[in-house]
Parts: structure tokens; sequence; C-alpha cells
């Protein structure tokens, strides 16, 4: 099968659909683990209701992850959800800086909207990714976050040897259009 058949998205589709299933499984399988799976209003999160913190993965720009004197920006603009989250973290920071649990300011929420929301953004480059836990706090009206209350680098990951390409068998009957992805053993 080709790759000329899908959508220009699905690159970024798959590696952001794989990197959540990754981080959900690493947390939900710590010891002691109260990290659950977000899906509420259909915005994928990994939360834990006892740290007061939920994760939402997120491209970002050239300046995610990286201490330049320049905050970041997200690689497009979010939608309702992301901006609530956002507008809900401010809620929860003032609840906190007044001493009441977070929790108890805004009733009727679900599980994994009772918490604030960090992005993990991600900054692929030719060697590594950059990666940044950021929260955010207040959006533009173009789906941009204008505010990021708190920064925290992580060391970049290094991506070399991670996927490869390799060229389709010599019997293959897919058409020639895209190559095959494969992860080294």
């Amino acid at each position: 099968m080709g790759t000329g058949v899908y959508p220009a998205n699905y690159p970024g589709i798959v590696m952001w659909a794989e990197s959540l299933a990754a981080l959900r499984s690493i947390l939900i399988r710590l010891p002691g683990a109260d990290w659950a799976i977000g899906r509420s209003g259909n915005y994928e999160t990994v939360y834990s209701v006892q740290r007061g913190i939920g994760i939402a993965l997120h491209s970002g720009d050239r300046w995610a992850g990286v201490e330049a004197g320049h905050e970041p920006r997200l690689k497009r603009r979010r939608g309702r959800m992301a901006i609530e989250r956002g507008a809900q973290n401010v809620i929860y920071e003032q609840l906190e800086l007044a001493f009441f649990p977070a929790e108890s300011g805004v009733p009727d929420r679900a599980e994994d909207e009772s918490v604030k929301t960090y992005f993990l953004l991600s900054n692929p480059r030719s060697d590594d990714i950059a990666l940044e836990l950021s929260l955010p706090t207040a959006f533009g009206p173009d789906g941009q976050v204008e505010e990021w209350r708190e920064r925290i680098l992580i060391a970049p990951v290094p991506i070399s040897n991670a996927v490869q390409l390799s060229p389709p068998d010599e019997d293959d009957d897919d058409d020639d259009t895209g190559r095959i992805v494969d992860r080294p053993d």
C-alpha cells in the first residue's frame, strides 16, 4: 500500500497517537499508579487526580523544549477543549493560592477535567526530539497559547536509528508510491 493514498496529516496523527499511547502505558504501570486515561469532550489526556495534573500531547514549534529566552508556540491552533483547559488552569491556580483544594472549586466537571492540564510539547529535530511540559494559562483568538505559567524542559530524546526506511520487497505487490517504515531490532 503506497503512502500517497493517505491524508497528508497521517504521519502526524500516527506520531501523536503512538506517543500518547506510550506515555499512558508508562504512567499507568508505575508502582502505586493513580494515573488514568482521560477522554472527556473528545480531548485525549492522561491524568492523576491525586497529583492534580493531566497531560495532553501537542506539537510545538522550534522553540519548544529549548531554553532560548523565547516562548514556544504550538505547531497548530488548538480547538475549544484545549482552550477551555487553559482557562481551567487559571481557576485551579487561583484556588490553590487561596488554599482550597482545586477540585472543590469547580463542581460538575469530569474527573479528567478536575486537574491542571499541562501540554507535553514535542519539537522533532534532525537528531533528537526536544520536549517540554508546560502549563498554558491564556489563549489568543487565533487558538495559540499566549501565556505559559510554567515551562519544564526535558532532556532531548535521541532519534538516530529509531526509525528507518526500507525498500519494498522485490516480489511485493504493493505499488511503489511510498516507502515502508521499519523499526530496527
